[in-house]
């Protein structure tokens, strides 16, 4: 496969893939589009995680919540500075933190939290009026290739996952192609291959190498 470096580049590889069928152009967008869905269903890597930083004012608003980001898809880890401790808050499900949140109130360092809807909520509630919460999510690039410049550190990275995820979606155009098993399974191998790296850097303690190419 070629070097794909931008989004141009990559509907080329894509309609090369397609024997460069002129009728393919106005779809391949489309296609590109339907690609990133699939990769950021599954994809967890260092490469797409961010940091989300947020101070809350609780004796104004007494809120127990914050507004997950528009780009969030799951959180990694969630913290919040208490008493001059980070406190690393445990997951649960949205099931037991609403068990949680019934029983009597009562204020003490924080320790669970869970995702309702387009927050995550913690408890329990805590008696300081500033609250410092940090969190590290996998985030959701999908929608940044406007322009034929355009990139992102997916693309640079895995560059194959969009061009194969595109050409899956193809499907509906060439029929009964038997190139889409091959492509599904290439598109399959690498999003294992850097979604296992990053378990293996994690659990070694080292950075994912966003300079490796996954091909």
């Amino acid at each position: 496969m070629s070097s794909i470096s931008n989004y141009g580049e990559l509907k080329d590889t894509v309609k090369g893939y397609l024997f460069n069928r002129k009728d393919m152009d106005f779809h391949i967008p489309k296609l590109v589009e339907l690609s990133e869905r699939r990769i950021y269903r599954s994809l967890r890597c260092p490469a797409n995680e961010k940091m989300g930083y947020f101070q809350i004012q609780t004796s104004i608003s007494e809120r127990t919540h914050i507004e997950i980001p528009r780009d969030f898809l799951e959180c990694k880890y969630f913290t919040m500075l208490y008493a001059n401790k980070l406190v690393l808050l445990e997951r649960v499900s949205d099931l037991e933190m609403i068990r949680l949140r019934g029983l009597p109130y009562f204020v003490a360092e924080p320790e669970k939290f869970a995702r309702l809807g387009r927050t995550l909520i913690w408890y329990p509630k805590q008696d300081i009026d500033l609250l410092e919460v940090q969190m590290v999510y996998w985030a959701d690039y999908s929608g940044q290739l406007v322009e034929d410049t355009d990139t992102n550190e997916i693309l640079r990275i895995a560059p194959d996952l969009y061009v194969y995820g595109a050409l899956v979606e193809s499907e509906p155009f060439l029929g009964h192609d038997e190139r889409i098993p091959v492509w599904n399974d290439m598109f399959n191998q690498a999003l294992a291959q850097i979604n296992n790296h990053a378990i293996t850097a994690e659990m070694s303690g080292s950075a994912l190498d966003v300079g490796t190419t996954y091909s």
